[in-house]
């Protein structure tokens, strides 16, 4: 039963990786013409099963560029293409330095969470851009949003993500304390990152 349900889903969640696509998604990021970004890649990432976009800054750049980069791109290709929230990553690299990440998404998982990658990635890019979305309408309709309810909510639409996978769609228990832990252990830092970034 567990081996349909992961072939059903792999079948409904696939992906367009060829090199025609990818093609085109760099061609859509550099007409962008981001700032301070000397060079870019696109590749698709089996790891988490999305497509990556690899920037290339030309020297040390202030987190908040970055932040506003990778924003422009996913809020622009991913309803453009009609792809999932999970679809897209973005990560940032010095020229000087191609091998080494720098910045973005806190990679110091847990050992849990590196076991599970690609279902718990799917899941915090979820929460990522519902929480941006949800900020930008509440700031609009001037309701105040306190950071411990960001955090709270950012986390409360992971598990909510993660429920079906982890729970074989409603047929196994998991310990819910415990996953909670692991995952504000490792993406805490990138919660409240994304809340000082969205207040300016």
């Amino acid at each position: 039963m567990r081996q349909l349900i992961k072939k059903i889903l792999r079948e409904e969640l696939d992906l367009d990786y060829s090199e025609k696509t990818l093609n085109s998604i760099k061609k859509m990021v550099d007409k962008m013409d981001l700032p301070f970004v000397e060079s870019l890649k696109v590749i698709w990432s089996e790891i988490h099963g999305a497509y990556e976009i690899k920037l290339y800054y030309s020297k040390n750049v202030k987190q908040d560029i970055r932040w506003e980069n990778e924003m422009k791109i996913t809020s622009t290709i991913r309803p453009f293409m009609g792809l999932p929230f999970y679809s897209i990553i973005v990560r940032s690299f010095y020229s000087e330095k191609p091998d080494e990440f720098v910045g973005g998404i806190n990679e110091a998982y847990t050992p849990w969470v590196k076991r599970r990658l690609t279902m718990v990635r799917k899941a915090e890019r979820a929460s990522y851009y519902y929480m941006v979305n949800t900020f930008k309408r509440r700031m609009e309709t001037d309701k105040e949003l306190s950071k411990n309810e960001f955090i709270s909510m950012y986390f409360s639409i992971m598990m909510d993500e993660m429920h079906g996978p982890l729970s074989t769609w409603g047929t196994e228990d998991f310990d819910y304390s415990k996953v909670y832990k692991e995952i504000t252990d490792s993406f805490q830092e990138n919660a409240e990152e994304l809340w000082k970034h969205l207040k300016k």
